[in-house]
């Protein structure tokens, strides 16, 4: 069984799951292909893959088990030299991080308690990874904007703080998809419902179980 999941999130929270699988089912095998571009399921000859964003293609057959949000983060010495920003327009004399692989490069879209708000900006770096960007952070290059999952230990050890607590990234679902072709397959539907029961455990959300 051929399983696809974005890098960090497939380390932190599929892999997991996969090993505890394996153990229960030693009759399957797996390949967990971590990327963070969007694959293409039937060019790329995978059964599953577990995506975070808007359900995109019609024709793949998809359960939405969750959903992950963020924020602003940055390192305590990033604010010591440059301080806390009070609102968001103080982010425009800010040193910010981008994350290529974003809907929109170079604009962060947050919700505060005025509604949704657009952040343009030029990034001083920029990378396709999160993982490096959280560690850009964490050296005091700029400010990130991070999903939860990316950030919640770094937090909690005091290598990041939260900015602008008041602005999120609007939550994002966190799908497992597969073809129509395959999705009746036994390992497939195993494996969906799998990931469908225990994702959202380790999300502390509620999935749809659709």
């Amino acid at each position: 069984l051929r399983l696809g999941a974005p890098v960090a999130f497939g380390r932190l929270h599929v892999a997991p799951l996969v090993a505890e699988f394996l153990v229960q089912h030693p009759a399957v095998q797996v390949e967990l292909v971590l990327e963070d571009r969007k694959a293409d399921l039937m060019r790329e000859d995978l059964d599953l893959v577990v995506r975070i964003g808007a359900l995109p293609d019609s024709e793949l057959r998809g359960r939405r088990v969750g959903a992950v949000a963020g924020g602003l983060v940055a390192a305590p010495r990033y604010v010591e030299r440059h301080g806390v920003p009070a609102a968001i327009d103080d982010l425009s004399g800010h040193r910010l991080l981008d994350y290529t692989l974003a809907e929109r490069p170079g604009r962060w879209l947050l919700e505060g308690p005025e509604g949704p708000v657009p952040v343009f900006f030029e990034p001083v770096a920029r990378s396709n990874s999160g993982e490096v960007l959280r560690a850009m952070a964490e050296a005091g290059v700029g400010i990130a904007s991070l999903p939860d999952f990316f950030v919640d230990r770094s937090l909690a050890e005091g290598r990041l703080v939260r900015l602008l607590p008041g602005y999120r990234t609007r939550p994002a679902g966190v799908w497992v998809l597969s073809t129509p072709g395959r999705h009746q397959a036994v390992k497939v539907r195993a494996m969906t419902d799998w990931l469908a029961e225990r994702l959202p455990e380790r999300l502390g959300v509620p999935g749809d179980g659709r």
